[in-house]
């Protein structure tokens, strides 16, 4: 609940998404429901094992704990994405329940080896934060060309319109902010009506007669050079008068001669 958004507003965007999205579940992966799979194996092992703990060790659990593997396996059978959240719960959990099992059968472990493995963490994560505040910017920028940027920002004039991927919208804007309110598409689902969100199923697998109606109004589009299963890039370079404004081996941008309705 400790979230930028408040205990409230989480509550209601978990409500909204798990409850009545507005998509069908089977078109975005994370929120799908773990129905028992091949790719769900290792979860329901997992709450198999969390059953027996707590079985076995119920008297060493709050109630508390009890209901946070509770809610965490609900969570996380209602959708995909809560997954981890619930193994994360085990993993706190579990060895609390199963504590006398396991403290019959631990060696204790040497106070050197216990020194050991602590100065050897710290000195392992004092070298990668040395590292990381040693590269230069570019390096983690790397997978985000700047001449991209500079494309898209050379062609901008007042009134003009941006439509960029799910990947990228939220860089181009970081790099560029004064596209605020002129930039698409936003990855927040809970925003989109069943409607628009279907749009952008159709627009993704080129569906329809229409599906390139979605960038209507739109004069740049930015889109991944090899995203699959289409990058639709062929598709908006075919239209009269369109033209690349940059493309490398990451990304493409394209201009548009004129806007749509």
């Amino acid at each position: 609940l400790a979230t930028p958004l408040g205990p409230l507003d989480n509550a209601r965007y978990y409500h909204l998404l798990l409850i009545d999205p507005p998509f069908g579940r089977e078109l975005v992966t994370e929120w799908r429901r773990s129905d028992p799979s091949w790719d769900t194996l290792v979860f329901y092992l997992l709450a198999a094992l969390a059953l027996l703990a707590v079985a076995k060790g119920r008297r060493r659990l709050t109630p508390f704990d009890m209901s946070a593997l509770v809610f965490t396996f609900v969570g996380a059978v209602l959708a995909i994405r809560g997954i981890p959240w619930f193994a994360l719960s085990c993993l706190v959990l579990v060895p609390v329940a199963l504590g006398p099992l396991l403290e019959e059968r631990t060696k204790r472990v040497p106070r050197a080896l216990d020194r050991a493995l602590s100065y050897g963490a710290i000195a392992i994560l004092a070298l990668v934060a040395i590292l990381a505040l040693a590269r230069d910017d570019s390096w983690y920028l790397k997978n985000w060309p700047g001449g991209a940027v500079a494309a898209v920002r050379d062609s901008l004039e007042p009134e003009t319109r941006v439509f960029a991927t799910s990947r990228d919208a939220d860089w181009i804007l970081w790099r560029i902010p004064e596209l605020r309110g002129r930039l698409a598409y936003d990855v927040r689902f809970e925003i989109y009506d069943r409607e628009t969100f279907e749009r952008i199923v159709r627009f993704r697998g080129e569906q329809g007669d229409d599906w390139k109606s979605l960038a209507d109004g739109y004069q740049v589009v930015i889109f991944e050079t090899h995203q699959e299963p289409s990058s639709h890039i062929d598709d908006f370079l075919a239209e009269p008068g369109a033209r690349p404004l940059y493309a490398d081996e990451r990304i493409t941008v394209v201009l548009r001669p004129a806007l749509g309705p």
